[in-house]
């Protein structure tokens, strides 16, 4: 809640929001949102933990360069 309003204010980006709220989810035990949270590497390539299906939310966020695509 604090995160949303200080990138309401400005104070924030919506980039920070999403890694901080993967973060969270993955803690709990539970799928991320927009692929952020990197659960190792294989054959030199960062391999994401597993990520909502379809999530529309994760095309809402700026994103520089390519995004990470996230395992079912």
């Amino acid at each position: 809640m604090l995160m949303r309003q200080a990138v309401s204010a400005g104070s924030a980006g919506p980039r920070e929001l999403a890694f901080l709220r993967d973060r969270a989810l993955v803690n709990e035990g539970s799928k991320q949102i927009y692929g952020t949270q990197i659960a190792g590497v294989k054959d030199g390539a960062p391999v994401p933990w597993p990520c909502e299906e379809n999530s529309s939310a994760s095309a809402s966020v700026p994103w520089p360069g390519p995004r990470p695509s996230c395992p079912p």
